[in-house]
């Protein structure tokens, strides 16, 4: 059984799995040894709930409509 964990409220050089320093992520970092680590990832939008829908519909802003916070995706869309 696969899973798949998305953590997107923080930046991702902040582990020490990615070259950080300073920072200890042991727990993380142990997530990076058993799973992938995406070092180039990219969201689609700077406000969170418009970059999350398209996450998990694969679609842009504009075409699932919810382009600001607090706006809910239509039902009409397909997600994961």
């Amino acid at each position: 059984m696969s899973s798949c964990m998305m953590e997107d409220a923080w930046r991702p050089d902040y582990l020490s799995a990615a070259g950080h320093p300073l920072v200890n992520t042991p727990n993380m970092d142990a997530l990076v040894q058993d799973g992938v680590m995406c070092n180039r990832s990219y969201c689609a939008a700077a406000r969170c709930a418009p970059s999350r829908t398209s996450f998990v519909t694969g679609l842009y802003p504009h075409t699932h409509g919810v382009l600001f916070n607090h706006i809910e995706m239509p039902d009409c869309h397909k997600t994961i």
